[in-house]
């Protein structure tokens, strides 16, 4: 595929995902107002930054070349009116990785964000804390592993002489990152799909739900098949571009579902339960578990009544 068929792939994808994510937020602010914004939303509108970031700039690494690709041979041909272009791309490049890194762990932030909402039951929460701290450690991996590669750092955008493969290539980093990503992304699908497994809802919801959460096992393949094509043929940046953004295109609209799903509900007031209960005969233990503040301006008293302390029976709040 010619350049400008890889530039126009990276910003189609780059315009779904940012579709998705936008309207995410936009059905936040509609449903909830400023107030209603949540620190996942704040992951999400960083996660838009990091991404616009990385996608600029393999438009312009593209522009100028870099040193991914070159040997020790090849490099010395390199003509001195060059050198300034490919070093500005190979510096861009480098900071790259950086973007990608950590727009793909902000989407793992959103998530998490969404779930600590939900998991109102102690030992969930526990289990949100566990994977969130995973995730923290995970990225600062990432992105130890990225700059303490190659070292000292200047190198990594060295033309003239050619610094290693390294520095340029970075095949460890395509390997640690990919096992990290999934690893995560594993964690992340097993906080949620227990509890839609145990709710006592209709089987139609229950399916809707598992399969809406569990769709984060297509970023678990696409990561894998980066890694793997990357890999495959490490000199060719443009694969490794393209597949990078196939899998930011995915994993934003994954993400994005929850997000946009209440958007749809016959009655938004009541979308924090509706969307995972029945209003009539699902009135369990698992109601205590469900967002409400997710919406301010609604609550589980204001929407369905109190809950007795004793003996759970419901009732109907008549005194507004």
């Amino acid at each position: 595929m010619s350049t400008d068929g890889l530039i126009a792939e990276i910003f189609s994808e780059f315009g779904l995902g940012i579709f998705f994510l936008a309207v995410r937020l936009f059905v936040r602010l509609y449903l909830g107002g400023l107030r209603g914004l949540r620190l996942s939303d704040a992951f999400a509108v960083v996660a838009m930054v990091f991404w616009t970031m990385q996608t600029v700039m393999i438009y312009l690494q593209e522009l100028c070349g870099n040193n991914i690709g070159l040997n020790a041979k090849i490099a010395l041909l390199v003509p001195e009116s060059q050198i300034h272009d490919m070093i500005l791309g190979s510096k861009l490049a480098f900071m790259n990785w950086i973007w990608y890194i950590s727009y793909i762990w902000c989407l793992k932030g959103v998530m998490l964000c969404l779930y600590w909402e939900w998991m109102q039951k102690l030992w969930r929460r526990h289990l949100v804390t566990v994977v969130s701290a995973l995730c923290v450690t995970t990225w600062l991996a990432c992105l130890l592993m990225h700059v303490c590669i190659c070292t000292p750092v200047p190198q990594n955008w060295q033309i003239k002489p050619y610094p290693g493969d390294h520095c340029t290539l970075r095949q460890p980093l395509y390997r640690v990152t990919a096992v990290l990503n999934v690893l995560t992304n594993v964690c992340l699908l097993t906080i949620p799909i227990p509890v839609f497994i145990t709710l006592q809802i209709t089987f139609k919801k229950k399916a809707i739900l598992i399969t809406m959460f569990s769709s984060g096992i297509f970023v678990i393949i696409c990561t894998i098949l980066r890694a793997y094509y990357s890999l495959g043929d490490i000199t060719n940046l443009p694969i490794a571009l393209r597949w990078a953004s196939r899998e930011c295109c995915i994993a934003a609209v994954i993400v994005s579902l929850p997000g946009i799903k209440p958007f749809f509900q016959k009655d938004p007031a009541t979308f924090a339960y509706d969307g995972f209960g029945s209003q009539e005969s699902d009135r369990n233990t698992e109601f205590e578990d469900m967002p409400w503040e997710s919406l301010p301006g609604y609550s589980q008293e204001n929407i369905w009544g109190s809950v007795e302390s004793g003996d759970k029976q419901w009732h109907r709040n008549t005194s507004e």
